[in-house]
């Protein structure tokens, strides 16, 4: 993820799951962790991670992914 959100307005701004075929892609889930992980088959398809919020920038993460944001500096 690029530019993961960092206030749960940017998360609630941004798609999941964007492509070609699926341009309006997916809105944000309530509740779960804000990070844009992807599948590892020939697919490789971009998802919205499943586990639950709380950990990390705004609490916005779970706790595998609070790890790999790091907040920005002013």
């Amino acid at each position: 993820m690029l530019h993961p959100p960092q206030t749960l307005e940017e998360a609630r701004a941004y798609r999941y799951h964007v492509w070609g075929g699926n341009p309006k892609g997916h809105p944000y889930r309530e509740g779960y962790c804000a990070y844009e992980c992807y599948s590892n088959d020939r697919t490789m398809t971009f998802y919205q991670c499943s586990r639950k919020m709380g950990k990390g920038v705004a609490g916005l993460y779970c706790g595998t992914h609070a790890k790999k944001v790091q907040p920005k500096k002013p």
